[in-house]
């Protein structure tokens, strides 16, 4: 039971880390020009098409970490972080669907997560990003079941 509950938490851990780390660096070497619209913070098509395949490989690595520490046949710990995956982006994306966006002080130069928080994104992109990620843990977990 506790090998499962660490690998939940080991999967969803590097899913968060590889996100940021990738989006830092995206956000350091493209900067604010190639991620939102001129004199908006509304993303652009590029942010997004980059955005998908950082998600994806992210969800792939948490299921992947998952199956490895759990160790499951049954891949149990794989299957729950897929739940939560799909689960709390579902929940964001129905949350962000009411709510009108914040927009910046003019003027200031957005940190990495300043802009993240900025950001305006396609309502349908949540969604989309939520199916990814829980989908991308499974097929993670299962390539981690054929290599073991």
């Amino acid at each position: 039971m506790w090998r499962a509950v660490g690998a939940v938490v080991a999967g969803y851990v590097v899913i968060a880390l590889f996100v940021m780390v990738c989006f830092t660096l995206a956000w350091l070497v493209l900067g604010p020009g190639f991620a939102f619209e001129p004199g908006t913070t509304k993303v652009t098509a590029g942010w997004l098409l980059l955005a998908t395949p950082v998600n994806l490989a992210a969800a792939l690595l948490g299921g992947w970490t998952a199956g490895a520490v759990g160790r499951d046949g049954r891949g149990a710990a794989v299957k729950v972080l897929a739940g939560i995956v799909l689960g709390l982006g579902l929940i964001l994306a129905f949350l962000h669907l009411g709510v009108k966006p914040a927009l910046p002080p003019p003027g200031l130069d957005l940190s990495t997560f300043q802009a993240a928080s900025y950001a305006i994104q396609p309502k349908w992109f949540d969604f989309f990003v939520a199916i990814l990620g829980g989908a991308g843990v499974l097929v993670g977990g299962c390539l981690r079941s054929r290599t073991s």
